[in-house]
Order: structure tokens, then C-alpha cells, then sequence
């Protein structure tokens, strides 16, 4: 029976550490994402200064100034069909779901207050099979 628990422990901390990686690989783009707009950004009127400054052509500045603007709006839309800020925010939460099934199971609080050792690990089987991504 011991090395039951053992093993659903075990499940139980791999799978958290699934989501904790997953949740920081998804934090890194999110962030990645605003960064690279956030330079693009303020590349855009630092061109068009540097170009007015050294009087070259018009067209070019516009040309700089387009493919900058294009850039940026490629970097959104990736960022808005990837959607990392909301897959972190999944990961994460899952992650925190499992500590809280960890320790309500383990110290018999919640739903697993009265139950035999049986009923509480066919309970954290089901939790794991919930928060499983």
C-alpha cells in the first residue's frame, strides 16, 4: 500500500514538473515576443532621425520605416496565434492545482478527509488525469 502512495506521489511530482517547464517555456516567449515589438518600436523614429540627419533619401527612410512596421506586425500576430500568455497562465495554474492536490491528499484535507487509502489514491488518479496537458 506504501509503495502505492509512493508511486502516486511520484506521478504526481513529474506531472507538476511537466507543467512548471512547460509554464516557463511559454513565460520566455511571451516575453520574447514584447521584447523584440518593444525594439522594433523604437527603432521605427530613431530611423527616421538618424536618416534625416545624415539627408538621405526620402524614399528609403519610408522603405526602413515600412519594413519595420511590418516586422513588428508579424511579431504580434505570432505572438497572438501562439497565444503564450495564456498557455503560461494554464501551466501555471496547473502546476499550483497539483500542489494543492498534493497536500490535500497527503494531510486528508478537502475531499480526501474520511476516505480509505483506496478511495483517496482513486481520487488523485482522477485529479491527475484532470490537470494531465
Amino acid at each position: 500500500m506504501k509503495t502505492a502512495k509512493k508511486l502516486l506521489i511520484k506521478q504526481l511530482e513529474e506531472q507538476q514538473k511537466r507543467n512548471r517547464d512547460k509554464a516557463n517555456f511559454h513565460k520566455r516567449c511571451f516575453r520574447s515576443y514584447w521584447v523584440m515589438m518593444i525594439i522594433l518600436g523604437v527603432l521605427n523614429p530613431l530611423s527616421i532621425l538618424v536618416f534625416e540627419m545624415m539627408n538621405l533619401s526620402r524614399d528609403l527612410t519610408g522603405l526602413l520605416v515600412v519594413v519595420i512596421t511590418v516586422l513588428i506586425m508579424l511579431v504580434a500576430l505570432i505572438n497572438l496565434w501562439q497565444s503564450p500568455q495564456r498557455k503560461w497562465k494554464k501551466f501555471r495554474l496547473n502546476e499550483e492545482n497539483l500542489k494543492k492536490e498534493k497536500c490535500f491528499y497527503e494531510f486528508r484535507l478537502g475531499n480526501y478527509t474520511a476516505l480509505e487509502q483506496h478511495e483517496a489514491d482513486a481520487l488523485l488518479k482522477i485529479a491527475l488525469c484532470e490537470f494531465n496537458c
